[in-house]
């Protein structure tokens, strides 16, 4: 599994990927259905004799987060410039999800499923729809403290300012939590030899991700701000996507 990440994080367009004939099949099992729904999944396969690669699945998946924000703010002339204090709540959190999963040709088949590299890679999607992902960008996104800014004394202080700066804000949070999700999908690949080993305890394995102890692992640079979400019933019980 190799990661592509998204070139324009927030507020960028998104490639639909089309579903593969194969993917629709009504063959296919429930829980690959549901995780190629849930997550945007296209299947692409590829001729591994014109295309050698030193590692036979790849997968990339690309998470977009939109919002709105309400602010309100102030500033402060002085004589190391202009302090600006902001005030924002973020709401309406929207999300669009795609994973390009790519397979050698020999896997285009009726039961393509049906495969332990398809089950590695299909792990690396049901990742990116863990519901604990979400979960830590709305706790980040809604709990922003107040914003300080110095500026030069002579800056503008208008709407464009202050949304840029409020963007500035919500990317830090957003690419932490991408970062984390990028270093388990990292993770997973080493502790299975990229699909070759199996996990001695895959519910065990899957249910430690994104709790404290792998975000301590990972230096997740807003572990404080998300301390009180991670002790919560929901949280801790989230219904997980794996098989």
């Amino acid at each position: 599994m190799v990661f592509r990440p998204a070139s324009q994080p927030i507020h960028a367009a998104i490639i639909a990927w089309i579903l593969s004939n194969q993917a629709a099949s009504a063959e296919t099992p429930e829980y690959f259905r549901r995780v190629i729904d849930e997550a945007g999944v296209s299947l692409v396969f590829y001729d591994p004799v014109r295309e050698p690669r030193v590692h036979r699945g790849y997968t990339a998946f690309r998470l977009d987060m939109f919002y709105d924000a309400s602010f309100q703010y102030r500033w402060e002339d002085g004589a190391a410039g202009r302090r600006v204090t902001i005030q924002t709540e973020i709401g309406n959190l929207r999300y669009r999800i795609s994973n390009r999963v790519e397979l050698p040709q020999y896997l285009d088949r009726d039961d393509w499923w049906n495969n332990s590299l398809v089950r590695h890679e299909f792990d690396h999607v049901a990742m990116t729809v863990d519901p604990r992902v979400r979960m830590l960008f709305e706790h980040l996104c809604r709990n922003i403290s107040p914003i300080t800014r110095r500026l030069p004394r002579a800056a503008p202080v208008n709407d464009a300012v202050i949304k840029a700066i409020i963007q500035e804000e919500v990317e830090r949070r957003y690419n932490a939590v991408i970062d984390l999700l990028i270093a388990n999908e990292h993770a997973l690949d080493a502790a299975t030899g990229h699909g070759s080993r199996r996990l001695a305890d895959r519910a065990a394995y899957f249910r430690s991700l994104l709790l404290e102890p792998n975000l301590k692992e990972h230096d997740f640079p807003f572990l404080a701000e998300v301390k009180d979400l991670l002790q919560t019933k929901a949280y801790q019980e989230a219904p997980l996507p794996y098989q």
